[in-house]
Formats: C-alpha cells, structure tokens, sequence
C-alpha cells in the first residue's frame, strides 16, 4: 500500500476553512483516502500517533473529545506550526467549550487569526458581518432621515453601539463601496452594491451573521 504523507496533505487543506476539528480531519483522511483507496481509519489512525484502532473514526464522527494529549499528536502528526498551529489549538478549545462566554471568546479569536491568513479584501467581507449592527446601520443609510453622525447613529440604536463604533463602520462600509458620501444630501447613501462572501469565509461569516442576530 501507498505510503501516505499526512504532513503534505496537511499543507494543503486549510484550516482556517473550518469552524469544527473533526471536518478538518475528515478532510484530510478524504484526500489520504483519494491519493490510497485501500488507506482505512486504522492507518489514519497509526499516522496521527494514535494505537491502530478506529480512534480517528470516533474523532472525526463527534464520539470523542480531543484530549489535551490527542491534540499534541495530531499536531506533530501533521506538521502544524506558526499560524495554522495558533488556529488548530484555538478550535479544539472552541469546540470544546461548553459556556457561552467561552465559545464567544474562542470565537472572536478565531475570527483575528482567520483575518490574518486571507486577503484583506476578505477579511473586511468577513468584518461585514462579524457585528449585528454593521448591516443594520447600512440600511439605516435608505432612510431619508439619516445622519452620518455617530452619535446621532447611537442614539438612533438606542446606544446599543458606541458613536466610535458607529463612525467605524461608516469607515467600513465605504471601503466595501455599500455606502459613499453623498455631498449634495451631506450624509451616507447606499451605492446599491451587494455583498457575498466567498468560500474561504462564507461559512464562518455565516456562522457569526446569526449569532450576532440572535442577540
């Protein structure tokens, strides 16, 4: 049978891509399974450091938590190191969180690391929706009342932003081309632009879309 180089694969799937432990590993033993048909759990399993059991089965099916000790073997496993080693051990710790605070914690690290390994053009889409306020003070900019006045914005929110944060995300929407200065009026208008997040941070923005919404 083919000898499978983990570390290779490893480099190329991206971490970032994902928010769960368990699907980056399914990925990785996906493109082992791809490059060796006959490559099963029990080799996966021998090659990230484990006993020649169905271990990396019940890790990549949620029947097993990642130990502080399984998470050292797959690191040195697959050759994690610098950025993408700071997002692997920060995943485990958000997956493995159980109160909320904790997973919001993880979570906004999360987001700072993923915003440090794409383009900047990216991570501004994925700032877009990182705060349940950024869309809402977008389409406040429709209304014909509107004031690009932070602190007029605060109290229009009923202060549930601060007029930093506010004179922030004009700042922001104009760099993504969703609002510009209209001279004329004196204050923001919508372009009429749209914004969709790509792949590499689509599932993430998503993610933190709804959580901010459903505060």
């Amino acid at each position: 049978m083919k000898k499978i180089d983990l570390k290779t694969i490893a480099k190329s799937v991206r971490i970032d891509a994902f928010l769960e432990v368990r699907d980056y590993l399914a990925k990785i033993f996906a493109q082992a399974k791809a490059e060796e048909p006959r490559y099963s759990y029990k080799d996966f399993s021998d090659d990230l450091g484990f006993s020649r059991t169905n271990v990396s089965w019940l890790f990549i099916t949620g029947r097993r938590s990642f130990t502080p000790m399984a998470r050292e073997r797959i690191v040195k496993a697959l050759g994690l190191s610098h950025s993408p080693l700071k997002y692997f051990l920060t995943l485990v710790a958000y997956n493995n969180a159980r109160f909320p605070e904790k997973l919001e914690m993880f979570f906004k690290e999360l987001l700072r690391l993923k915003s440090k390994l794409i383009s900047e053009d990216q991570a501004q889409n994925l700032e877009y929706f990182s705060e349940w306020y950024i869309p809402v003070i977008r389409e406040m900019a429709g209304m014909t009342s509107f004031r690009s006045d932070p602190s007029w914005i605060a109290e229009s929110l009923y202060n549930r932003v601060m007029p930093k944060q506010a004179k922030e995300t004009l700042e922001l929407l104009e760099k993504l081309k969703l609002l510009a200065f209209d001279n004329v009026l004196g204050r923001h208008v919508r372009t009429g632009g749209h914004i969709t997040p790509d792949r590499e941070v689509s599932t993430m923005a998503a993610v933190r879309f709804h959580q901010k919404m459903i505060e």
